[in-house]
This record gives structure tokens, C-alpha cells and sequence, in this order.
């Protein structure tokens, strides 16, 4: 039995979940992009920041090193047709980035932004409410459901586990590979 291309794809990212492969963060920043005063943002390496403005109304996009709209030393052209785009590299990790318009006053009238380049962050849910100091006078009335999650093992039977998902992932990708070929 042959399998299609379309197919294919499912079984490739169930393959990912059975490894725990995780999916890499890239975003987008879109600016429409004119003189105007922008919040300072944040932004991780891969991250695109695309600057927009109309055609009739020229602007461009630099990076400024220095941070400021008073030196233009070492500028870096973004672009200077609409839209223009910078991908945040490696080495931009924990900088501050300061884009800004070089024409004639822009900058200094405020189009400029600093977008600060972070590590990635594995989102914690902040709790619900905040502890009390003593206890509740009568118990709260709590919805009682059964637990969906499977118990957990022990190191070596996890570790155990892993491995078998590992050797059945990868007698699943060979077996698909085989099909294909």
C-alpha cells in the first residue's frame, strides 16, 4: 500500500509528538509605519519585524546602533521601499535593537523603536488566587473529577518507556520511508 503525500505529513508530526520534539517560535511584528511614537517591544531570535508605510509618504527602516536618532555613525539599511523586513539573529539575543526613519526629522519626531531581543520563555500560568492566612471557616464546595493523568513511574521504568518510544518511532519512520521508496 502506497501512501500520499498528504498522509504522510500526520504520521511525520505524530512522530514528533511520540519524541517530544517541540516546534521552534518564530512571530511576526508588523508595523504600519509612519511618524508616530511606538512602545518598545520584545522580540525573539527568529522573530520578524516588518516595517509598512504608504508609498506616497517616503520612510525607511535602519538599525542604529548607537541607540539614538543624533548619530547616525554605523547605520544599518533595513530597507528603503515598502514593506521592509529584519529577522533577528543569534548575536541580536539580549540586545536592544533601535529601528528608526532617516529621513529629513522622522527619528527625532518619533519614528523610532527599540525592540528588546530575548530568550525564549516557557510560559508558567500564574496562580488563581492568592493564599489566605487562616483557613476557611467551612469546606468549599469543589467539583470532584477522576483523574485523567496516567501515574507516573519510576526513573528506570520511565526511562524504560522513552526508549521504547524511541524504538517505535523509529521502526515507524523506517517503515514509512520504505513505503515511499
Amino acid at each position: 500500500m502506497k501512501l500520499s503525500s498528504a498522509s504522510f505529513l500526520p504520521l511525520c508530526l505524530l512522530g514528533t509528538l511520540i519524541l517530544g520534539t517541540s516546534v521552534s517560535h518564530a512571530a511576526n511584528i508588523d508595523l504600519d509605519w509612519f511618524i508616530s511614537t511606538y512602545a518598545d517591544k520584545s522580540a525573539q531570535v527568529g522573530d520578524t519585524i516588518t516595517f509598512e508605510w504608504d508609498e506616497e509618504n517616503p520612510h525607511n527602516a535602519h538599525i542604529y546602533p548607537s541607540g539614538s536618532c543624533d548619530d547616525e555613525a554605523g547605520i544599518i539599511v533595513v530597507g528603503q521601499n515598502s514593506p521592509a523586513s529584519y529577522t533577528f539573529k543569534e548575536g541580536d539575543l539580549g540586545n536592544t535593537i533601535f529601528f528608526g526613519c532617516t529621513i529629513s526629522g522622522h527619528c527625532a519626531a518619533g519614528q523610532n523603536v527599540k525592540i528588546t531581543v530575548t530568550d525564549a520563555e516557557p510560559e508558567t500560568p500564574s496562580p488563581t488566587k492568592a493564599s489566605t492566612k487562616a483557613p476557611t471557616a467551612a469546606p468549599t464546595k469543589a467539583s470532584i473529577k477522576p483523574s485523567t493523568k496516567v501515574p507516573t513511574a519510576s526513573t528506570s521504568a520511565a526511562s524504560s518507556s522513552q526508549s521504547m518510544l524511541l524504538t517505535l518511532s523509529a521502526a515507524i519512520t523506517a517503515s514509512i520511508i520504505s513505503i515511499f521508496v
